[in-house]
């Protein structure tokens, strides 16, 4: 849905609008390669994402937010195979605050990226946005940090990255309410939107 508002609001402002998946393109020694449209599982079929990779001389970043640990064979091997420097994986959302919504399996997601972080090669992964909400995501994460550690790589998040403290403000939502307002949130819907 958010594709469609852009477009909206970008098409009178240009000559042609490209879609590009599935496509590259090339500006002097840079190149930016787009795998195909995936959709991010059954909780929304609306939501998907476009992994994408850039590479620069040696050095190259595959990047594939909102995927929410959702890696189909293809976008695995697309991903697997530009051997990135730097590895951008987004996890499973497990949050908890978000009533009625059903999410995969996460172990089977946690396997396949497993697999995903080992065949890439890459030599840092970043691990971020979507497992961020959930408090107990580096436990949960212990796979990945071990394939990153089998192949003398880094696993971290973002922020960590760029050395920064990590505000995982979604995973503490309803007691950063508590303390604010100075008692229980009891069963008021956090589900809306994000800062992850």
């Amino acid at each position: 849905t958010r594709a469609f508002a852009f477009l909206k609001t970008v098409r009178n402002l240009c000559e042609e609008i490209v879609f590009a998946d599935g496509t590259a393109f090339t500006a002097g020694a840079c190149c930016v390669s787009l795998g195909d449209f995936i959709p991010a599982g059954p909780a929304d079929p609306r939501e998907a994402f476009i992994p994408l990779v850039v590479t620069e001389g040696e050095e190259s970043f595959a990047f594939s937010s909102a995927a929410k640990g959702v890696y189909p064979e293809p976008t695995a091997l697309f991903l697997a195979s530009a051997k990135p420097s730097v590895l951008y994986l987004d996890g499973p959302d497990s949050n908890p605050a978000e009533r009625g919504v059903r999410r995969p399996a996460t172990a089977p997601l946690i396997r396949r990226m497993r697999r995903l972080v080992s065949e890439s090669g890459s030599r840092r992964i970043l691990y971020d946005h979507h497992p961020l909400r959930d408090p107990e995501w580096r436990r949960k994460a212990e796979p990945l940090f071990q394939a990153a550690l089998e192949q003398a790589a880094v696993l971290q998040t973002a922020a960590e990255y760029r050395g920064e403290e990590i505000l995982d403000l979604e995973s503490r939502r309803k007691s950063l309410y508590d303390l604010e307002h100075g008692g229980s949130a009891g069963e008021l819907d956090f589900s809306g939107g994000t800062n992850a």
